[in-house]
């Protein structure tokens, strides 16, 4: 019989309740709501400049933030709205 601790369930599976696997699927829809705000925004000219969008990378945020407490600091590159919102960002200000 195989070991247990040899199995092939997923890390966060193993380590995260359904509640916050819930949670961050939550985050990820509300990352790509924002990024698809953002672009409409920005294709209608009411923001200037470039904007880098994140589409498509929602869960890479998510993930990466899902272990961290309020007290951990992050950093990005211009993509970052999704690790913004990931971290706990206030959408609202955000946009």
């Amino acid at each position: 019989m195989p070991d247990a601790s040899q199995n092939n369930t997923p890390f966060v599976i193993k380590y995260f309740d359904d509640e916050a696997l819930k949670g961050a699927l939550k985050k990820m829809y509300l990352i790509r709501k924002f990024e698809e705000g953002a672009e409409d925004s920005y294709m209608r000219g009411l923001i200037h400049g470039t904007m880098p969008l994140s589409i498509g990378q929602d869960a890479s945020g998510v993930g990466t933030c899902l272990g961290l407490t309020d007290e951990d600091k992050i950093t990005s590159t211009h993509r970052g709205h999704g690790h913004c919102i990931a971290k706990g960002a206030d959408v609202s200000r955000l946009f």
